[in-house]
């Protein structure tokens, strides 16, 4: 029958000499020195749709489609066809461009610089058109340019027939933007040293939230389609960013470096169209270019004591978002850095946008709702949310903004 055998202890690790800082350390006795102030690799710096929400009020529609009307300017422009002689009486023009014209209409040659004006015993109803009161006359030749002035009316004349443009209707969609976030009930009640769990978790999630909305802003392709095989087989919508409404003034570069005057002549163009352009605003243009440091070294390099400083301000106060201001003849082009375009992909590219065309739109009560407790019943889990349901409105003509890509970049950008 054997004996109780008593334990032995394990011996204690001994020190030799003074406590130093690196045993302290190893035992875990020290206590951790945390900055609680948090530093996010990509803050939540989102100026275009700030600007947007400050500067035009939100606008609220009922239907995830909604959609705007434009009225496009009259048809001015024709094309000769055939030669025609300085003494000819018809002139034969471009396909179905006769819609366009009534009697008494004044019409410009723009290379010869002659005007004539549109005759005939009836309204034009063919290519061939009858021409009368030629003022400088000239041969015309094929593929002239031709564009309505306004019109002569001759004495004692019948009243010309109607003749008015369509207006054409556009349309977006809002997308819902939904993000969730969660922590165990235990971690629920954590502290730590920077902060509350539940609330960094929802600081993260609103952050990465907030940033998607403005790369969809800007990325964003309007669609509407089945969405077999995600969840409920249900329609998805996309709604349609700057680079889809943008088609007309789309600038490749190839990898060049524009001149001055080739970026100024882009910039001319589109400084022309919208309600920040020259021609509504009594040639008080003024536009915005979001874009990287590569382009804004480049404007720098051109006009660089041209360019003030100071902050957005709309009719009423200051946004409180600054903007380098570069005056020129064309007006002011307002120069913001923009986050996304630091970013690799994005480095060579510009977007001009005109502020007065551009309305943030939310689905009515959709507007950033927090949904709190969204956990299965039951379960130990706490879990939020927080759903948008927005879409953007560039409204009017689409020549009023641009998009430049393909500058070549210094080595290393």
């Amino acid at each position: 029958m054997g004996g109780f055998t008593p334990p032995v202890a394990t011996p204690a690790t001994t020190n030799s000499g003074v406590r130093s800082v690196a045993v302290i350390d190893t035992a875990t006795s020290l206590v951790r020195d945390v900055d609680p102030d948090v530093q996010f690799e990509f803050p939540n710096d989102t100026p275009l749709t700030v600007i947007t929400k400050a500067i035009r009020s939100t606008k609220v529609v009922d239907q995830r489609k909604w959609e705007w009307p434009f009225m496009p300017e009259y048809p001015k422009d024709l094309t000769v066809s055939a030669l025609a002689t300085a003494a000819a009486t018809q002139i034969v023009l471009g396909a179905n461009e006769y819609q366009r014209l009534h009697r008494g209409m004044q019409v410009l040659n723009v290379r010869t610089g002659e005007v004539f004006t549109i005759g005939g015993s009836a309204e034009p109803s063919s290519a061939t058109i009858d021409i009368i009161g030629r003022a400088n006359a000239q041969q015309m030749n094929a593929n002239d340019a031709l564009r309505i002035i306004g019109s002569a009316m001759e004495e004692n004349a019948e009243k010309p027939a109607i003749r008015s443009q369509q207006e054409v209707f556009f349309y977006n969609y809002t997308q819902a933007h939904y993000k969730t976030w969660g922590t165990t009930f235990r971690a629920k009640n954590s502290k730590s040293y920077i902060g509350s769990e539940q609330a960094m978790e929802r600081r993260k999630a609103l952050q990465t939230f907030n940033r998607g909305i403005e790369e969809v802003a800007i990325n964003g392709w309007r669609n509407s389609a089945a969405a077999t095989g995600y969840s409920n087989s249900t329609e998805l919508t996309y709604t349609g960013g700057a680079r889809f409404w943008v088609q007309s003034n789309v600038w490749n570069l190839g990898g060049t470096r524009p001149t001055e005057n080739q970026l100024f002549d882009y910039l001319g163009y589109l400084f022309q169209y919208g309600q920040g352009g020259f021609s509504s605003s009594n040639g008080e243009a003024r536009k915005i270019a979001f874009l990287s440091p590569a382009w804004f070294s480049l404007i720098e390099g051109f006009a660089k004591q041209r360019i003030q400083y100071d902050n957005i301000t709309d009719s009423k106060r200051r946004i409180g978002i600054k903007v380098g201001i570069l005056q020129s003849s064309i007006g002011d082009l307002m120069l913001k850095l923009h986050p996304l375009f630091a970013l690799p992909g994005y480095r060579d590219k510009m977007l001009v946008l005109d502020l007065n065309q551009i309305k943030y739109v939310n689905h009515r009560g959709l507007d950033t709702m927090f949904l709190n407790g969204i956990q299965t019943p039951g379960s130990t889990r706490q879990e939020d949310g927080v759903l948008t349901d927005c879409g953007f409105e560039f409204n009017g003509d689409e020549r009023a903004h641009g998009w430049v890509e393909g500058l070549a970049l210094a080595t290393g950008s």
